[in-house]
């Protein structure tokens, strides 16, 4: 599947494919739509906050597993306003 606007044609099937593939990185919204939650849903379960059933939070943890997610310090200071 390719993003609208995004030309692929230079990109052949195998070793170029899987190594933009591996470049990618999963976002909380990657997590929240695997997970069938809100992205306010795995905040809180990243942060431990907020009510979150056990199901839901075991549900997001394996899809952070699962697509290898770790926060991103740039985007956190960003939101916090500290310098990166």
């Amino acid at each position: 599947m390719s993003s609208p606007g995004w030309d692929h044609s230079h990109l052949k099937e195998g070793a170029a494919t899987s190594k933009l593939q591996k470049s990618v990185r999963a976002t909380i919204r990657d997590i929240a739509e695997f997970s069938g939650v809100s992205t306010a849903t795995v905040s809180n379960v990243v942060n431990k906050k907020g009510k979150v059933s056990r199901a839901t939070g075991d549900r997001v943890k394996a899809a952070i597993r699962r697509m290898r997610w770790k926060p991103n310090k740039n985007a956190r200071n960003l939101a916090r306003n500290e310098p990166i």
